[in-house]
């Protein structure tokens, strides 16, 4: 399955747990899917308590790969406004994340959310991560991320409110951000403004002289992402 091109607004209202593009993976195999140049915006989430009181945002992300969901292509996403992350990896192996853009998960930006040995040889590579909380995590997964990625690398990152370099609160599976790189990835990534032409009005693309580029980012195709890219 290929799915591009898609403008993707305010979904996930009334449901949790799930993401603006959800996948599963039961049969435990690499699927060879591609999800890439869609814009995501606002994937919110709806909960409730026990006592019936209502939870929004809640719990979803931009995309979600679910249940060993393996094999899979995330590539050229523009996504931003999510509650646990733009992206989700649920137990899968040999996906890859690429090239993407996350922006101001509320309480994570990337999640990780290993079953058993099965989950390894993922690759997270050139993407952009840009948040504004330093409250929120910058990757979260319930155990160590040892073994579960064969490529964790040549990303750009932005703490708009801190310097993510000296944060002293844990942000990643390994702890701080300088843990994180102590623990061997991100060796050439760096910290910096992604320098987008406008990104209060969600316009995501990036100045000529973004830092992205010398990491080998590609410029994402906006203008025929949506309705209008389909006219064009």
């Amino acid at each position: 399955n290929v799915i591009e091109f898609n403008e993707i607004r305010r979904c996930n209202l009334e449901t949790n747990d799930t993401g603006a593009i959800e996948t599963l993976g039961y049969e435990r195999r690499d699927s060879g899917n591609v999800v890439r140049h869609n814009l995501i915006l606002d994937s919110v989430g709806l909960g409730t308590t026990a006592e019936g009181e209502i939870l929004t945002p809640y719990f979803t992300w931009g995309v979600y790969l679910d249940d060993y969901s393996s094999g899979t292509t995330i590539y050229g996403n523009i996504i931003a406004r999510t509650m646990s992350g733009g992206v989700c990896i649920h137990g899968g192996q040999n996906n890859v994340v690429e090239n993407n853009i996350f922006v101001d998960g509320h309480d994570h930006q990337v999640r990780l959310q290993p079953r058993d040995d099965f989950m390894k040889g993922n690759r997270f590579e050139r993407n952009l991560v840009v948040y504004s909380r330093p409250e929120a995590d910058l990757v979260f997964s319930w155990r160590a991320s040892r073994d579960l990625f064969a490529v964790w690398d040549y990303n750009l990152y932005w703490l708009r409110s801190a310097d993510l370099r000296t944060l002293e609160r844990r942000v990643t599976p390994e702890g701080t951000f300088a843990q994180w790189l102590a623990a061997g990835y991100d060796e050439h990534s760096i910290v910096a403004d992604p320098r987008f032409v406008d990104a209060e009005h969600d316009d995501y693309r990036l100045k000529p002289d973004s830092p992205a580029f010398t990491l080998g980012f590609k410029a994402i195709p906006v203008e025929k992402i949506g309705p209008k890219g389909l006219e064009d």
